[in-house]
């Protein structure tokens, strides 16, 4: 049994979705140190496809002239416009939720730099890396294939005189497992919510449906490296993982009961 050293307190949450293509109906894109919060219409993002929110007023054919780059057929180009998403007045940091107000990733506790660009890594080592914002590369992230439904991967404040209208922020549908690593596993979920709850160095599970006796729980972190592997006993639906320290990041759970097959995605600050 592997345990990861505490490097600062960590509360939050997670929620067991994953499907192939997502849809950010009434999902919401919140710029936190400027409350600026951007809900989103019905846009459906397909499995491994990007959605580009460009800060505003410029066309998909002009942004990626810009960049240098042609975006795929499974991306999405969004002029955010109204209101203005990233407006970048500082050191930003940004939060995505479902539509049932439910965190799925946040670039806490990176924040973003006046002309820089912030680039998820492939692991949870560093969650993001600061580039100049000349490295940008809307439409590209090589840290995929983990199943970890929709998440931030870059965000991006343009240098040079007008340029910070082509700012943007990077999702990811990151809905395909990666091989080799819990591929056995994809897209098994039952039809019930399960649950896991960071709270200091605990974790509460929980589900919606009768459940009583002895699981097995797995953390894997963004890599696909297996953290934690370790027995719970669940009690009226209920089940708590003591000691464990988790570094800021995305992990995901896989938990076995009985003929049950749980899996959820959770996010440390």
């Amino acid at each position: 049994m592997k345990r990861l050293i505490l490097t600062f307190s960590v509360f939050i949450l997670s929620l067991i979705v994953f499907s192939a293509d997502i849809n950010l109906n009434s999902w919401k894109l919140v710029q936190d140190s400027s409350s600026i919060t951007y809900t989103f219409g019905d846009v459906l993002i397909p499995e491994g496809g990007y959605l580009i929110i460009c800060r505003g007023n410029k066309t998909q054919s002009e942004f990626e002239s810009f960049w240098g780059i042609t975006l795929g057929a499974n991306d999405i180009f969004l002029d955010s416009v109204s209101p203005v998403i990233p407006k970048i007045t500082g050191r930003e940091t940004y939060s995505l939720y479902d539509s049932s107000g439910v965190l799925q990733d946040t670039t806490m506790p990176r924040s973003s730099n006046s002309d820089k660009c912030m680039q998820r890594d492939s692991s949870n080592v560093c969650t993001f890396t600061l580039l100049p914002s000349s490295s940008a590369s809307p439409g590209v992230f090589v840290g995929g294939g983990h199943d970890a439904g929709m998440v931030i991967t870059e965000f991006t404040d343009t240098a040079g005189t007008g340029n910070y209208l082509y700012s943007f922020i990077e999702l990811y549908n990151d809905s395909a497992v990666v091989t080799g690593v819990i591929e056995s596993e994809k897209r098994k979920n039952t039809n019930s919510n399960f649950y896991a709850d960071l709270n200091y160095s605990e974790i509460i599970f929980s589900t919606d449906i009768p459940l009583n006796g002895a699981g097995d729980i797995s953390i894997y972190d963004l890599s696909g490296r297996i953290i934690i592997s370790d027995k719970i006993g669940f009690r009226d639906s209920k089940a708590v993982l003591k000691n464990v320290y988790l570094k800021s990041g995305i992990y995901f759970i896989n938990c076995r009961i009985s003929k049950y097959f749980f899996r959820t995605k959770l996010i440390s600050m």
